[in-house]
């Protein structure tokens, strides 16, 4: 009918480097490389309304590694670890509760395959071979309700339906026609059967639960080790721990060692020059979003304290001798912040190394007090140092850090 379908270059007739595929409104269906006519690389796949359907790493034109799968409105909707097509795959409610398990050998369905309801009772089971088995549905109380056979997750031949009190309450054919199924009964029990009553299904009610401390399952949960040696240039180092749980919170720690000038040593520093010796601590709470083409965007909130010796040696020669001292200022400070970021991952579902960036403004109370008495001279030398009651600190950072690998569970 005339609307693009795909486009890329071929090399010698095969497909070679980006392809893009459209939806036929116009919408991009999937994006991702091609080596030597077959998918290499990371790759996505959206929905005709353009929001994200899955995404991964495919080899060989096989899913490979770890692969995300995503409701239109954007909740986790399934997850899966794969080596080259085949591996375990899990499927979520959009509350986050399971839904399906089961393995994948070479891209189809193998071995037993287990179906939840949202509460958590068995739906039904099903084992596979090479994509087709056979499948038992249960009612929630666990009586037996349909049995059937699938072929490519697509109901096939004739299924049985089963009353609540177990008898046989009649036959229906799946007739797909595109998607979703259209069911049609093609036959009942008994003369004096009524006609089998196909009731809509209760109405469930969006979770209201706020999603940053709603659990998902099979989620990673780890720690992230960070720090960023290169801002001793400007005079302070911070280390970081962080708790991360995948794609929805993060409480970190984070101590910041202050020295400026920082590999300079306090004698060697020249005479009525301010240096700093100090800490601060750092307590936050981060708010992860989906991971998109810009890290795991997130904003968090925190609490600090910072203690600050401002210095400087001088020489003192209002006695009967002339001696070099040491005069200062404490500095404290007890702020509140609101930071946005974003921090880039190897693999938020199993960890690697990473990167974390955010930028931010808070506010608090400072409080500075002289260990000297009253002199000018000295404080001409502190001149330079905020010694204003409320603090106002710009609030920006660059960590690199190692979240810890996911430790490889197996299903059976």
């Amino acid at each position: 009918t005339g609307e693009l379908q795909s486009e890329g270059i071929f090399v010698e007739g095969v497909r070679t480097g980006e392809w893009k595929f459209y939806h036929k409104n116009g919408s991009t269906a999937a994006v991702g490389n091609f080596t030597e006519g077959r998918k290499l690389g990371d790759w996505q796949y959206f929905y005709e309304d353009g929001s994200l359907s899955s995404e991964g790493f495919e080899r060989n034109d096989q899913k490979d590694g770890f692969w995300k799968l995503y409701y239109e409105t954007g909740e986790l909707k399934g997850e899966g670890t794969y080596k080259e097509g085949s591996g375990d795959y899990q499927e979520f409610y959009p509350s986050g509760r399971l839904k399906i398990a089961g393995q994948l050998l070479n891209a189809r369905n193998d071995g037993k395959w287990m179906y939840y309801y949202e509460d958590g009772n068995l739906e039904g089971e099903a084992n596979f071979r090479r994509g087709e088995g056979s499948y038992t549905g249960y009612y929630p109380d666990g009586t037996l309700k349909t049995k059937g056979y699938i072929r490519d997750d697509k109901k096939i031949g004739e299924w049985k339906l089963y009353d609540e009190d177990g008898k046989l309450a009649g036959f229906y054919k799946p007739i797909y026609e595109e998607d979703p199924p259209v069911y049609k009964t093609s036959e009942t029990i008994g003369e004096d059967s009524e006609r089998v009553k196909y009731e809509k299904p209760e109405y469930r009610f969006r979770n209201r639960n706020i999603r940053y401390f709603t659990p998902t399952i099979n989620e990673y949960k780890g720690v992230i080790l960070a720090l960023n040696p290169l801002t001793t240039f400007i005079g302070s180092m911070p280390f970081s721990l962080e708790y991360y749980s995948q794609e929805r919170l993060g409480y970190e720690l984070q101590y910041v060692l202050i020295r400026d000038p920082f590999f300079k040593p306090n004698s060697s520093i020249d005479l009525n020059e301010n240096y700093k010796r100090g800490f601060g601590i750092k307590f936050r709470q981060k708010f992860y979003h989906r991971e998109g083409s810009f890290g795991i965007p997130y904003f968090a909130h925190e609490l600090s304290y910072t203690s600050i010796n401002h210095k400087a040696n001088v020489m003192d020669s209002t006695g009967v001798n002339v001696i070099n001292r040491t005069i200062g200022a404490k500095e404290d400070r007890f702020d509140y912040g609101i930071t946005v970021g974003t921090r880039w991952v190897r693999n938020s579902g199993s960890g690697g190394y990473t990167l974390d960036v955010y930028l931010g403004v808070g506010i608090g109370y400072r409080g500075y007090n002289k260990n000297y008495g009253t002199n000018s001279d000295y404080d001409t030398i502190f001149n330079d140092v905020n010694q204003h009651k409320t603090s106002v600190p710009l609030l920006f950072g660059i960590n690199f850090g190692f979240m810890v690998p996911k430790r490889e569970t197996t299903s059976r």
